[in-house]
């Protein structure tokens, strides 16, 4: 059975769909007992299974047994425990709802599972897999503490935050309701939680994983300082038992916060040393994801050559991996040098040619409306304005909307503003700034967006002469410069410049 011989059940997130493509690596790799931990739950949790029921015993993964769910799947478990033939072990198996398995009879079954640690081996000689809910994988470790020391890997599947899950999709959920996004009260409380815990009481390891969900909530909630402080207690926890990918995924999540706050350094910073740790560790995916990472900084801060290095090199790993989607974002970031040094045809052409197709055939709408976004910008650079709008404004920002992309909103708000600027509607487009693009910036947090907005808006102004407009030019050039100046951001040359040329610079 193919992959795609079924209707997805869940549109899935691209760091989601990654994890996939790493797991499926894995369970065709799996030449012993390897045990997999699958953070998911409702429409993503039902994609998961999905997917792993289309690859079982085809394109290299062994057949695997499904478990089943509920309390008559926990019991399954434990007689399979109890009375499994070593002779004939499974060639691989998934527990789906490892819920059930804390719940039921006070996580007994989970105890036994912890204590066949040593012999599981030999009872599954290839991968197993357990799926369950991110905010109940403390308690699992907890229970487990043996059996979490031997996982290969844990892995977080969620579907794209706002994408209406099909009717078919929550019934293969077992009708779990839908989470909602968690305010943030409850992401505070969830963060005291974590700090209650003693350092003995559950596994450092899955601790750090704790930590490193909680941030990425953090992250979503656009809520910055409590995501990197996230990111670090990840950090430090993972570094004290040498959990190297939970190091590096710290790192990432840090580098993340920091792509938007600054200081540039500390975000490069971090992204070389979460680059050096995935080489060391030999993980060529996540390695090829870094280098993409790594090669979008430094072309930010201004070293394109370098930059292309990166992102030729993670294109090879890429391809060597088959993973379609990391070649076209790498791909997307060579577009962006392009456009840079004005190439744009050819800029234009990897857009629509090679990243577009990929993210239609996955079905990643949110992936596809940024790509848009970008042609627009080519367009806008070509001086195909009526484009430029038509696409920002009937393709990208209705799915932005839909899917509650606060920042991406902005940013593509921003875009039409600046169609509008270049066609002399400036009152319209200083309009549209100051009330839809600035204020989100400003309570995002987004610093480095918000700073180019306030010079773009500082533009306007210099442009339109009216009363007042000097004065305001002058504030907003202020505040964007000394931000950048902060933050040591390549902006700032350009803002010294632009307040000299004004004659602002007094």
């Amino acid at each position: 059975m193919s992959q795609g011989a079924q209707e997805p059940l869940a549109l899935l997130t691209a760091d989601s769909e990654h994890n996939l493509d790493v797991l499926r690596r894995g369970l065709r790799r799996a030449a012993s007992f390897a045990f997999y931990v699958v953070l998911a739950a409702d429409a993503a949790r039902a994609e998961v299974l999905r997917r792993l029921r289309a690859w079982s015993g085809s394109g290299g993964v062994p057949e695997l047994r499904f478990f089943g769910e509920g309390a008559d799947g926990a019991e399954e478990v434990a007689r399979f425990l109890a009375v499994s033939d070593r002779i004939h072990p499974l060639a691989g198996a998934v527990i789906p709802d490892g819920v059930a398995l804390v719940d039921t009879g006070g996580g007994a079954v989970v105890a036994s599972l912890n204590m066949a640690r040593d012999v599981l081996g030999k009872l599954i000689r290839g991968p197993l897999v357990l799926v369950i809910a991110a905010d109940r994988a403390a308690e699992l470790s907890g229970m487990a503490p043996d059996l979490f020391d031997v996982r290969a890997a844990t892995l977080e599947i969620a579907s794209v935050p706002g994408d209406p899950a099909p009717t078919f999709a929550l019934h293969s959920a077992e009708t779990r309701d839908r989470p909602q996004a968690r305010s943030q009260a409850e992401l505070q409380a969830e963060a005291a939680r974590l700090r209650a815990f003693a350092d003995d009481e559950i596994p450092a390891g899955s601790l750090a994983d704790a930590w490193l969900r909680l941030g990425r909530a953090f992250l979503d909630a656009a809520e910055l300082g409590e995501a990197r402080a996230a990111a670090e207690e990840a950090r430090r926890l993972a570094e004290g038992v040498g959990y190297t990918s939970g190091v590096g995924d710290a790192l990432a999540l840090e580098a993340q916060v920091l792509e938007q706050t600054g200081p540039a350094e500390a975000w490069e910073q971090a992204l070389r040393r979460a680059l050096v740790l995935r080489r060391e560790a030999g993980d060529p995916a996540w390695t090829a994801v870094d280098l993409c990472r790594l090669g979008r900084a430094v072309a930010f801060l201004g070293r394109p050559e370098e930059a292309e290095g990166l992102l030729r090199e993670a294109i090879g790993l890429f391809e060597k991996l088959g993973e379609v989607r990391g070649r076209a974002v790498a791909l997307g970031c060579i577009a962006d040098l392009l456009e840079r040094r004005g190439q744009l045809d050819e800029a234009l052409r990897i857009r629509q040619q090679e990243e577009l197709p990929v993210h239609e055939r996955l079905g990643d709408v949110r992936s596809r409306a940024v790509t848009l976004g970008k042609v627009a910008d080519i367009y806008h650079a070509q001086g195909r304005l009526d484009e430029a709008q038509r696409l920002l404004e009937r393709e990208v920002l209705p799915v932005h909307e839909r899917t509650g992309a606060v920042r991406l909103r902005a940013i593509t708000l921003g875009q039409i503003a600046g169609v509008l600027q270049a066609r002399g509607e400036l009152d319209k487009a200083l309009h549209l700034l100051e009330r839809e693009v600035l204020p989100v910036l400003d309570r995002l947090g987004d610093i480095r967006s918000k700073l180019c907005c306030e010079t773009n808006m500082a533009i306007i102004h210099l442009e339109r002469h009216a009363p007042g407009d000097s004065e305001a030019a002058a504030e907003l050039l202020r505040s964007a410069g000394r931000d950048a100046e902060r933050l040591r951001l390549p902006e700032a040359a350009m803002i010294r410049d632009l307040r000299r040329n004004a004659g602002l610079d007094r």
